[in-house]
């Protein structure tokens, strides 16, 4: 209703031959959230004949809350107000003038991050989809206190892989044949030089599968149209765990782009 009433006295005030907005909050949402901090998210446009300005807030919801502004031109020129509890967007569309503006993007912008008390981000008119070595800091880059704290007391903090276990053979059973693959157990270790307290070990199963278990390509592009296979599965926490992990890989791939009559190509001979 607010919502509504913000576009129909923005159309007023800026003389837009019409308007119109949606409330992207959906029926779950409307019925489990009451209150006035429950989740608000508007997304409208007003029209003129030269083009549109399309205009969205989201409210209460943000993923990662962060302060500051962005301006970027994928398709369309943005800007983007963020202000802790949720953003404005604002991006005029199909306007002549909008074609001239570069694709660079202009930013400064502070994340709040739960875990390491987040970090600036900041682009002074770089593109938006390239990056190179030689950019200069001041153009382009980030800072994060955390890290500019502890690297300076403790050092950078450095991963270890060690591989504790000998590697295990194992079968995957499907329909039409039985792969074969190798299980490890590998022990991922971050830890500094100076603070030997603050290191942490984790540990996770890998399994590689010789030429891979056969499943239909996605056919979205010309390269994937053919037949596809699943070489291997990761972050498994035991050896059945990652069998069970690769069947299901490969049984969901053919269902999802092959169907229930889909079956693995025959190897040609040599």
């Amino acid at each position: 209703m607010i919502g509504r009433f913000i576009f129909r006295a923005l159309a007023f005030v800026l003389r837009a031959d019409r308007w119109r907005a949606h409330d992207e909050r959906n029926d779950q949402d409307k019925a489990t959230q009451r209150g006035f901090f429950r989740r608000r998210h508007m997304r409208g446009w007003l029209t003129w004949a030269a083009g549109e300005l399309g205009i969205e807030w989201a409210i209460f919801c943000p993923a990662f809350p962060s302060l500051g502004l962005s301006l970027s031109n994928d398709e369309y020129p943005t800007l983007t107000i963020s202000f802790i509890i949720g953003s404005l967007y604002i991006s005029p569309e199909n306007f002549a003038w909008t074609r001239k503006i570069p694709d660079v993007e202009w930013q400064i912008k502070y994340g709040f991050h739960t875990d390491r008390l987040g970090g600036l981000r900041w682009s002074f008119g770089m593109p938006s989809m390239e990056w190179s070595n030689g950019e200069p800091w001041w153009r382009r880059g980030h800072f994060e206190p955390y890290s500019f704290v502890m690297n300076g007391l403790f050092g950078r903090e450095r991963l270890v892989r060690d591989d504790k276990t000998d590697p295990v053979q194992v079968s995957i059973p499907m329909p039409e044949a039985t792969y074969t693959g190798t299980f490890r157990i590998e022990f991922r270790e971050w830890k500094r030089p100076r603070a030997w307290w603050t290191s942490t070990v984790r540990r996770s199963g890998w399994l590689d599968i010789e030429g891979g278990i056969p499943v239909p390509g996605k056919g979205e592009s010309a390269w994937d149209c053919g037949q596809d296979a699943i070489h291997g599965v990761g972050s498994a926490p035991s050896k059945n765990a990652a069998i069970l992990r690769a069947i299901e890989a490969a049984t969901d791939a053919r269902l999802k782009y092959g169907g229930l009559d889909w079956r693995p190509k025959a190897k040609a001979k040599a």
